[in-house]
């Protein structure tokens, strides 16, 4: 009876030493533990976890990532190519990672993002993924994952893909049913996207309007460095409405503002704001080279950012065309596929 004893402690041992050696982790911005637990459940708004019996419900914004129990090795080496600008790797890795050697949805689901997230990435680098395929696989992700924890981010990508491609149907659909979402900072984020869309159309005084609501989420129900990141989104969408609405020099004292508040290590946010600045410039008469010089903080400087990134390289080479620089306009085009 001892010696049984001892055995099935030994088991009981054991397994609790492969449960903490197996188990989940849930990366989040709030904090820089990541202790093992369970993931129970996931949605677009939250992460349901188990840990030592407890439950905790983690909203989305601040989960940074999960590395689920058993995931195949192929998922770590992506994000490391991906993180490293490997794209296609990735891409090419996950391909061939099957639903038989996955055991559970939640890492279906992580599978499918990872390799959307590779496709949008080879998409806006000028690889051999459309923008409109990447879409596609945004939009199926979608259709095809309800509860995914990934919803909202993948919903304001797939607008703003949207908004580059000049589908205002789609983008608008995008945001709108973003901007029904409870997460506040979500929320925000979509009226900057439906201002965006505004912009493009034409429609000045509506996007001011749509940035005006931006502003009030921000101030009433959202705090710390999220509202302070937002406020200055919803500054520089201002700035966008007033080019829009050709005042020009207005919009370019908002960029200027933007750019003395904000950290230079802020790479997205630099971007936006020397990309916003380099479409005020542009449209003022004799600023044309003040225009490509803020374009080029972007892609030479702060150009972590897909998204931004080709912004910048399509305006910095219809700039040089404008001006008769053909020559420098061909050097750019060579960079869309980089």
């Amino acid at each position: 009876m001892k010696r049984l004893f001892m055995v099935l402690s030994a088991v009981s041992i054991f397994g609790v030493l492969v449960g903490e050696v197996y188990a989940d982790r849930v990366f989040r911005y709030s904090t820089e533990n990541a202790p093992l637990v369970t993931v129970t459940a996931t949605s677009p708004d939250t992460v349901t976890i188990d840990r030592n019996g407890m439950e905790e419900v983690i909203p989305v914004d601040d989960v940074k990532q999960i590395v689920y129990d058993g995931e195949p090795s192929q998922f770590g080496t992506a994000r490391e190519m991906m993180s490293n600008g490997q794209n296609e790797d990735a891409r090419d890795l996950l391909r061939n990672v099957k639903d038989n050697i996955l055991n559970s949805e939640f890492q279906k689901q992580e599978r499918d993002y990872l390799l959307a997230m590779a496709c949008v990435r080879i998409a806006y680098s000028g690889g051999d993924v459309s923008l409109r395929d990447a879409a596609g696989m945004l939009n199926t992700y979608l259709k095809k994952h309800t509860r995914s924890f990934h919803t909202y981010e993948l919903t304001l990508l797939l607008g703003n893909i949207a908004v580059q491609m000049k589908n205002w149907k789609v983008a608008e659909g995008a945001f709108s049913t973003l901007a029904k979402s409870e997460n506040m900072g979500y929320k925000a984020r979509a009226y900057d996207g439906i201002g965006k869309v505004c912009i493009a159309l034409g429609r000045g005084n509506d996007a001011l309007k749509a940035y005006t609501e931006m502003r009030r989420i921000v101030t009433d129900s959202i705090e710390g460095e999220l509202q302070a990141e937002l406020l200055v989104a919803c500054q520089l969408g201002q700035a966008r409405a007033d080019v829009a609405n050709k005042n020009y020099e207005e919009a370019e004292k908002k960029c200027e503002e933007v750019l003395k508040k904000i950290s230079r290590t802020d790479t997205v946010m630099n971007a936006n704001a020397y990309n916003t600045l380099g479409s005020a410039l542009e449209k003022q008469r004799g600023k044309a080279k003040d225009a490509m010089l803020a374009y080029m903080h972007t892609f030479l400087l702060y150009n972590t950012d897909p998204l931004t990134r080709f912004e910048a390289l399509e305006k910095l080479i219809a700039l040089a065309e404008k001006e008769g620089d053909t020559t420098r306009a061909t050097q750019l085009r060579g960079y869309m596929h980089q």
